[in-house]
Parts: structure tokens; C-alpha cells; sequence
């Protein structure tokens, strides 16, 4: 007979994975969909591409360069990309295409959900073979 202790495994695994898709889907919302809303979008000019991307780009008149801690393989040097920026505060910016990111920790988090579901039905599985045995 399958007892609560024989699923603490799979429930805390399912959970945990309940809790990386959630965290990970409120961060896709917040960075892909909220995050352009309200915020200047203008062309930046990657001044360097190395293993980090350091761009240059004007607002109102005013020039900024940020460095930013990723880079993509299909950067180089002169190249022109889009990025949004902080009304208030234009130094304040991200590259426009690199939000999408974000949508890595709900797809982890599916794929956690879906193993942590087929371990349940392993146990349920389990459960329903040893009870009609032991009838």
C-alpha cells in the first residue's frame, strides 16, 4: 500500500518545479511585457563586442555608453541594435532582443513540472500493481 512517505520525493520535486515556473514565469512577465511599457526605444552602436557588449547610443541630445555583461555571436563591432531605456533616467537600459531570455526559466520550469509528473504516475502506477497483487 502506498503510503505519504513514499511520496515526499515526488510531491517536494513537483513543488519545487511548481515554484521555479512560477518565479520564472513572473519574471518573463515583468522583463518581456511590462519592461517596454513606458520606456524610450531608440538605436544603439556596439562600440565593442568581446566577451561582453559595450554600446553607445543618444537620447535627447545626450550621449550614453553602457556596458553590458552578455554577448551574442551574431554582435560585432559597428553593428546597430535596439534597445529600451528609462524615460527618467536614459542611462538606465536594456538591449531590446536579449529580454526574451526570460522565457528560459518557464520553459525549465515545464519541463521540471512534466518530470515530476511522469514520477507520480510511476508511483501511481507502482501503487496500483502492488495493491492488486497483495489482493
Amino acid at each position: 500500500m502506498l503510503q505519504v512517505k513514499d511520496l515526499r520525493f515526488p510531491i517536494i520535486f513537483m513543488l519545487c518545479s511548481l515554484v521555479v515556473f512560477i518565479v520564472g514565469l513572473v519574471l518573463a512577465i515583468r522583463f518581456v511585457v511590462i519592461a517596454p511599457i513606458n520606456k524610450g526605444k531608440t538605436t544603439a552602436t556596439i562600440l565593442e563586442a568581446r566577451n561582453y557588449t559595450k554600446v553607445k547610443y543618444v537620447v535627447n541630445g545626450k550621449t550614453y555608453i553602457k556596458t553590458y555583461s552578455f554577448y551574442s555571436s551574431t554582435y560585432y563591432d559597428g553593428k546597430t541594435i535596439k534597445i529600451y531605456y528609462d524615460k527618467s533616467n536614459p542611462s538606465d537600459s536594456f538591449v531590446a532582443n536579449m529580454r526574451f531570455l526570460w522565457l528560459i526559466g518557464p520553459g525549465v520550469g515545464i519541463i521540471l513540472l512534466g518530470t515530476s509528473g511522469i514520477i507520480l504516475w510511476k508511483y501511481y502506477f507502482k501503487y496500483k500493481k502492488d495493491s492488486v497483487s497483495s489482493m
